[in-house]
């Protein structure tokens, strides 16, 4: 592993690690334990804000979900780049008010057993499988939100969340023909394609109930200070590291590979 692959690997678990600990301060080690639990069995739709259930519970969580990318990334022998920090950091950003643990493990699982079929590493889908996390809240919909028995809805949600993983390879890169590049976002666009089938059967159904922003407009200072800091951070680590490794290098270990 390169030098500046191993920067960008402590500024982000700098990153994890500070999120966990100011949640912690604000809220206590057990409370945010309890209450990030708890937060798994939200249905989490759009827009079901998570610091309601405490700014230190939504830092928390996205913290988990963080750390759960960033071992993906390393287990998968895929460089820390560019695209993988876009992927971990939008995973995070999510985890204020839909992603979680319970709700992205099964789409990644997904993913996963597509690569195995069709032969090829999980490294080479694994940006597939982070930004497919956006369909998170299918599974804890299915799972909690559809007054259906839990020991029936809990393995529904999951067969949903692998069934939506399984399939994104193949619909992202029938996308890619559809808006001809011209989309930077094309697995949440092909995430929205595979939400709005999921929705519509679930309208048919008559499980679809009517949807409920709820969102918070207290101001947090912790919240409030944790993107700029983090951005101060990186532009001065960016800095160091841009000015000894230059992106224009041979491309064996650059900052901007995607692979080992």
């Amino acid at each position: 592993m390169e030098r500046s692959e191993r920067i960008l690997y402590a500024l982000l678990m700098v990153l994890i690690c500070s999120l966990m600990l100011i949640a912690m301060i604000l809220e206590g080690p057990l409370t945010v334990l309890q209450n990030t639990l708890r937060l798994q069995t939200q249905a989490a739709r759009l827009i079901s804000d998570f610091t309601l259930h405490g700014v230190g519970t939504a830092m928390f969580n996205a913290a988990t979900v963080g750390l759960l990318a960033l071992v993906l990334i390393f287990h998968a022998s895929v460089s820390l780049s560019g695209p993988t920090i876009s992927a971990i950091l939008t995973m995070m950003g999510f985890s204020f008010f839909g992603n979680t643990l319970l709700n992205s493990i099964p789409l990644i699982l997904g993913v996963w057993l597509a690569s195995k079929l069709a032969r090829k590493t999980f490294g080479s889908y694994s940006l597939i499988a982070l930004f497919g996390t956006a369909l998170g809240p299918l599974v804890t919909f299915l799972m909690f939100s559809t007054d259906l028995p839990l020991p029936l809805s809990i393995p529904l949600g999951i067969v949903a969340g692998l069934a939506a993983g399984f399939i994104l390879p193949a619909v992202a890169g029938s996308m890619l023909q559809l808006h001809q590049g011209y989309n930077l976002y094309n697995v949440g666009f092909s995430c929205g394609f595979i939400g709005l089938f999921a929705s519509n059967l679930l309208i048919a159904a008559g499980k679809m109930e009517p949807l409920a922003i709820t969102w918070s407009e207290e101001f947090s200072l912790p919240l409030f200070l944790v993107i700029p800091m983090f951005s101060l951070l990186l532009r001065l680590c960016f800095r160091s590291v841009l000015n000894r490794y230059p992106a224009t290098g041979n491309g064996n270990g650059g900052l901007w590979n995607t692979s080992r």
